[in-house]
């Protein structure tokens, strides 16, 4: 989860960049601006208890108990046969499907979501997503949180690597996918100045 967050920071570091090259060419305001930073400041420090809510959710939902979450790390009291790969799992899956929930919200209104409500849906979601590039860096350290998962059902370390290669390829899918659509709002609502303040 550390190599997560690491790479969370990086990518928020480098969204600050952007967002600030944005307002230096008047393509954001101020206030969105500001919002981002606070969005980005607030995604990474909320990513370690969100991570930590999909290892217990996955664990409750497939019938293991909870005896406490900590800020970063779950402790079980009991988990059946078969629900630890889950869990373990549960950790990167949690937020990679809450960002696809964001990122089809705002896809859904993205035409007539201001600046701001575009960068509180989005900034989570590409922060979150971000994070699963850490499961391939644990793929090369070794027993990460895919492994477990790999392991249960025969699938060995390519199989560990599949299953990382795949929650990245995702990630870059949604990417693509917020790029096409923004250039689509663009288009259709024209050079009209600055979003800020469309609803």
């Amino acid at each position: 989860m550390s190599i997560g967050l690491l790479v969370g920071s990086l990518v928020s570091g480098l969204i600050g960049i952007l967002a600030v090259r944005l307002y230096s060419r008047g393509r954001i305001s101020r206030r969105t601006l500001l919002v981002g930073f606070a969005a980005a400041i607030a995604s990474g420090l909320l990513y370690s208890p969100i991570h930590e809510c999909g290892h217990a959710i996955f664990a409750v939902c497939l019938g293991g108990q909870i005896r406490s979450i900590g800020w970063s790390r779950v402790y079980y009291s009991h988990l059946p046969d078969g629900v630890r790969p889950w869990a373990t799992a549960g950790g990167p899956l949690f937020p990679s499907g809450l960002a696809l929930v964001l990122v089809g919200v705002w896809f859904a209104i993205a035409k007539r979501c201001s600046d701001i409500g575009s960068v509180l849906l989005l900034m989570p979601s590409v922060i979150f997503l971000f994070c699963n590039m850490g499961t391939l860096f644990e793929y090369f350290e070794g027993g990460g949180h895919m492994a477990g998962l790999a392991s249960y059902y025969g699938m060995g370390r390519y199989g560990e690597l599949f299953l990382s290669a795949a929650l990245v390829s995702c990630s870059l899918f949604v990417y693509m996918v917020i790029w096409l659509r923004c250039k689509s709002v663009k288009k259709t609502r024209g050079a009209a100045g600055p979003l800020d303040g469309i609803t």
